[in-house]
């Protein structure tokens, strides 16, 4: 009786969101008809393509991972906080629009090719708080397009096939990096309306300014409100960016030392080593600090801001 159970038991697959369920009942797909928290498996496990929408609120997609021939998922207009496709393998084509995501795995998927994802957009009716997305075992992409409001940094080095890249209305990124090692081959790059970006990392920064060559006169760079730096290492050139624009003053310094960013750039806290790399102060009033009570001599100030951390050598 156990092996008989266990056996009835494989062939099922639960499915807990009734909305989940009663789409897949609408589609034909669910053959029992009835809304009871499962699925046959022999149902789902065959199917190529799926189109899930706001039409029956959907809240969870556990289920989808027993989809294992899953070509083609297609996603909009739903509160669905978290997607795992990492057992979906044979998924070539994802398109994810205006969903309440929170986070998303793709990390199995390393027959994706295309993909387009815009949340927390303008006129939406969710807000997503996805700040991170992780592409690098997607080495099959060719086709991207990107739209995530709250997206920090975007990685594309490990994407060797790129071809489509577009890049737009992003008001928190900082960061992308298309540096690929096959930059020549990638026809069209779109990178633009992200006021907050410092900076580009692509193969050849000055082939990618000159833009005059293929494919690079099919690239648009934008001003982005902010001027990105163009370079083959963002590491050093959001650095740069902080140093540039985050003034500590006066230095050497005898009483007040005063803290000022430019506008874009939040700063967090403040840390104050002296030169065996013990803590002195350490302060969320980032303004001024009061250094007066300190011996001369050498100490290192880091700065931490919502674009990264700068360290300024200090003369008391």
């Amino acid at each position: 009786m156990l092996l008989v159970s266990g056996a009835v038991q494989a062939q099922i697959t639960l499915i807990p969101d009734s909305g989940f369920e009663n789409h897949l009942i609408n589609e034909g797909i669910d053959t029992d008809g009835t809304v009871n928290g499962q699925v046959l498996t022999a149902d789902i496990e065959d199917e190529t393509e799926l189109i899930l929408g706001a039409d029956f609120s959907i809240n969870d997609l556990t289920g989808i991972q027993d989809f294992t021939s899953l070509e083609h998922l297609f996603m909009t207009d739903m509160n669905l906080p978290q997607v795992d496709l990492s057992q979906n393998l044979n998924l070539e084509d994802l398109s994810i629009d205006d969903l309440a995501l929170e986070s998303l795995d793709l990390t199995n998927n390393i027959n994706l090719r295309d993909l387009n994802i815009g949340l927390d957009v303008t006129g939406g009716n969710y807000s997503s708080d996805l700040s991170e997305l992780d592409l690098t075992q997607n080495i099959a992409l060719t086709d991207v397009g990107i739209n995530i409001g709250k997206l920090l940094f975007l990685d594309l080095s490990n994407n060797p096939n790129l071809d489509l890249v577009s890049l737009r209305f992003m008001p928190e990124i900082q960061a992308i990096n298309v540096a690929n090692g096959n930059n020549e081959s990638m026809g069209f790059l779109h990178i633009s309306n992200n006021p907050n970006l410092i900076c580009i990392q692509v193969d050849d920064p000055a082939a990618v300014i000159a833009g005059t060559t293929p494919p690079y006169d099919n690239w648009t760079i934008e001003n982005n409100d902010s001027n990105p730096l163009i370079t083959d290492d963002c590491s050093f050139g959001v650095e740069d960016f902080l140093v540039q624009n985050v003034h500590v003053y006066p230095n050497p310094v005898q009483d007040m030392l005063y803290i000022e960013a430019l506008e874009g750039i939040e700063l967090k806290q403040i840390k104050l080593y002296n030169q065996l790399g013990q803590i002195l102060m350490h302060s969320r009033e980032v303004s001024q600090i009061d250094v007066s009570r300190l011996s001369t001599g050498f100490y290192l100030l880091s700065l931490e801001t919502d674009k990264g951390i700068i360290t300024k050598k200090l003369i008391i």
